[in-house]
C-alpha cells in the first residue's frame, strides 16, 4: 500500500485518518501540521512529524485535511506547484454513483451519497452523511458540512461553505466564496461573498 501524509492533525485529520485506516489502497505515514504546538505528537496512534512543507521533500503522496477552504485551497496549491500526488480520500460506506465525476484531492466521509451525474472538482471535502442529488456540480474548494443535503441540479461554487444540516433546494445555485449557515434552508440563488442563514435562507452580511 501508498504510504500518505494527511496535512492537518485536527478534528477533520482524525476524519481522514479513520478513512485512510479503512482503506485497502493507502496506508497513513504520519500528519503534518502547521501548528508547531503539535509537532512531536502522537494523535490516534499516528505521529505528527512537522510541518507542511515537510512533504515537499519526500516521494510520498498527500491528502489535505484542513476543513478552511482559504488555508485548504492555498496548501493544495503548493503541493499541486512542486508536482506532488494528491490522492481521493472516499470512506468505503459511501454510495457513489459510477456517473459521477471526480477531481483530485477530495475527501468523502462515511455516509455520504452521490446521485448520477455530479461533477466533483478538486479539493472538495463531502463530510458525513451529505446527500448528493443528480446533476449537480461541486466547484473547487468547497466543503459540503455533515447533513447536507443538497437537490438536484444544484451547483456550488468555488470555495463556498455549508453549513452542517443545511438544505439547498433543486437548480439553487450557491456563490462563490459564499457562506451557508448550519440548519438554513436555501430556496433562491446566492450571490457570491455573503453568508445566508435561516428558514428561507437570507443574506445575513456581505
Amino acid at each position: 500500500m501508498r504510504d500518505i501524509y494527511i496535512i492537518g492533525a485536527g478534528g477533520h485529520g482524525k476524519v481522514v485518518l479513520d478513512i485512510i485506516n479503512k482503506s485497502e489502497q493507502y496506508q497513513a505515514a504520519a500528519f503534518l501540521d502547521d501548528d508547531s504546538s503539535l509537532h512531536k505528537e502522537t494523535i490516534n496512534g499516528l505521529k505528527v512529524l512537522g510541518g507542511s512543507k515537510e512533504a515537499l521533500d519526500d516521494n510520498k503522496a498527500v491528502i489535505i485535511a484542513v476543513g478552511n477552504n482559504k488555508i485548504r485551497e492555498k496548501l493544495f496549491k503548493m503541493m499541486k506547484s512542486n508536482d506532488l500526488e494528491i490522492i481521493n480520500a472516499v470512506h468505503p460506506d459511501v454510495v457513489i454513483n459510477s456517473f459521477v465525476s471526480l477531481g483530485e484531492g477530495i475527501v468523502i466521509a462515511a455516509g455520504a451519497v452521490i446521485n448520477p451525474n455530479t461533477f466533483i472538482e478538486d479539493n472538495v471535502i463531502i463530510n458525513t452523511a451529505v446527500t448528493v442529488d443528480h446533476d449537480c456540480l461541486i466547484e473547487k474548494h468547497v466543503h459540503l458540512s455533515p447533513g447536507v443535503n443538497l437537490g438536484g441540479n444544484v451547483t456550488v461554487q468555488r470555495g463556498a461553505h455549508i453549513g452542517i444540516g443545511a438544505t439547498v433546494l433543486p437548480g439553487i445555485e450557491i456563490g462563490k466564496n459564499s457562506v451557508v449557515g448550519a440548519g438554513s434552508v436555501v430556496t433562491r440563488d446566492v450571490p457570491d461573498d455573503v453568508t445566508v442563514v435561516g428558514v428561507p435562507a437570507r443574506v445575513h452580511k456581505s
